[in-house]
């Protein structure tokens, strides 16, 4: 009679990762049910001031601070798959370490005083001079979400 002895050295839990990472995705940015502000939902707040309007002009915050980081994202998704692969992490918490770090850029990006300065009127009605920000509440909306 001969023992065999399997040695899995993770194969079965790096097909498990393969698995999750078929579906599992993270989303940043202000998401559906953030609340909303006399009426106005979070979002529509942001999306005014991401897109401008008639009477708001266009800061973006979320499509400019993708822009200057997709290649910082891209580096930062291959190196969390590659510690994946070697099992030294999981997909859920690469795909955490990524959005938390874009959501801090989107949220740095908001505190940067985005130009065009704000209009007098605005900056007497809100008493201050900085844009994007009034009582912070879409700042603290900002957040990643891990999609599993």
């Amino acid at each position: 009679m001969t023992n065999v002895t399997i040695k899995d050295m993770g194969f079965e839990a790096f097909k498990q990762e393969l698995e999750i990472a078929q579906t599992a995705n993270v989303t940043i940015g202000i998401h559906e049910g953030s609340g909303s502000v006399d009426g106005v939902t979070i979002a529509e707040y942001a999306a005014y001031n991401e897109y401008g309007t008639k009477h708001i002009p266009e800061r973006s915050f979320m499509r400019t601070t993708f822009d200057d980081e997709v290649n910082n994202i891209q580096n930062q998704m291959t190196a969390q798959w590659a510690q994946v692969l070697v099992g030294k992490t999981t997909v859920y918490r690469a795909l955490s370490l990524i959005g938390l770090r874009h959501e801090t850029k989107v949220k740095e990006k908001i505190n940067s005083n985005i130009q065009p300065k704000n209009a007098p009127s605005t900056i007497e009605k809100k008493g201050s001079s900085r844009t994007l920000i009034d009582t912070g509440t879409m700042l603290n909306t900002v957040r990643y979400v891990l999609n599993k």
